[in-house]
């Protein structure tokens, strides 16, 4: 009797090569494994080098999932008189995200991680943030999401005007790099989900008035953007979140689609102003 073998299944990290297509990685692989059950979860440019995530048999039913891109931030902020502050951020790293970071951190020398998670991982969420200590959580545990602590500082978190300081709220993505053009002629395709949250507290001094907070939800089709902004007690929570669906949009729903990311960006973008004050009043208008 003869036994048919047992189709390969599982997960290929490739460091693509420039000038290859994802497509050209997934034809030499079919010609190799002799298999068409093959996949990937997200392209890379044909001109860009790194991490390709090819998904062989029975694991191309997890693309859905990998193809996300999940972050999760939660930080405390401790805010001091002129605007600079010291952040201690726990940053979460699910599906594709954590699979990448992961590859890239088994690659990195142990003396130099502390600069890399600094220049890279710190530096993109908080821009100007000095490491101050840091640890990685799962690191090997594939089924947990990747977690990196960091505590930091930052010289100017705040802007500092006369008895006020404004925040610019950090941590959310530009929407509008999505629809960037007036019109379209052809669908937007957005190649990858990305689902993106990030809260943080600020333990506020007694008196302190807040102005700008805003509690919203944003929609378009499967698109969503929520702020739960708040003031309980003497804490701030800035608490938002960003779900962007995989898929094509339509020319005829772009105008609809561009509207949305102009308005979420409006929403996750609005300043806070914090002042310090025995009696109320609001906040002084800008020039």
């Amino acid at each position: 009797m003869l036994v048919q073998p047992k189709e390969m299944e599982g997960i290929l990290l490739v460091d693509k090569p420039r000038d290859h297509t994802s497509h050209d990685v997934i034809a030499r692989l079919r010609g190799k494994l002799k298999m068409k059950r093959i996949g990937h979860a997200g392209t890379l440019d044909p001109m860009a080098t790194g991490l390709l995530i090819i998904l062989v048999g029975k694991a191309t039913r997890v693309s859905q999932y990998l193809m996300s891109l999940d972050k999760e931030y939660e930080g405390t902020v401790e805010l001091g008189e002129n605007g600079s502050a010291k952040i201690s951020l726990r940053q979460s790293f699910i599906g594709k995200y954590a699979m990448r970071l992961r590859a890239g951190l088994t690659q990195v020398p142990e003396g130099r991680l502390r600069e890399v998670v600094e220049t890279r991982l710190l530096a993109q969420a908080l821009p100007g943030a000095q490491l101050l200590d840091f640890s990685v959580e799962a690191a090997q545990d594939v089924d947990a999401p990747l977690v990196v602590q960091m505590e930091a500082s930052l010289v100017k978190f705040a802007e500092q005007r006369a008895d006020q300081l404004v925040i610019e709220p950090p941590l959310m993505p530009r929407l509008t790099r999505l629809s960037s053009l007036p019109a379209r002629q052809t669908p937007l395709l957005i190649a990858e989900a990305m689902h993106q949250s990030s809260r943080l507290t600020f333990q506020l001094a007694p008196g302190t008035r807040v102005w700008g907070t805003r509690a919203a939800q944003l929609e378009h089709g499967e698109h969503r953007v929520l702020s739960r902004d708040r003031v309980q007690g003497q804490t701030l929570v800035l608490d938002r979140e960003v779900s962007i669906a995989a898929g094509r949009v339509a020319p005829a729903d772009y105008p609809g689609f561009a509207a949305f990311t102009r308005e979420a960006e409006q929403l996750l973008s609005q300043p806070i102003v914090l002042r310090v004050e025995s009696t109320p009043g609001p906040p002084r208008a800008e020039k």
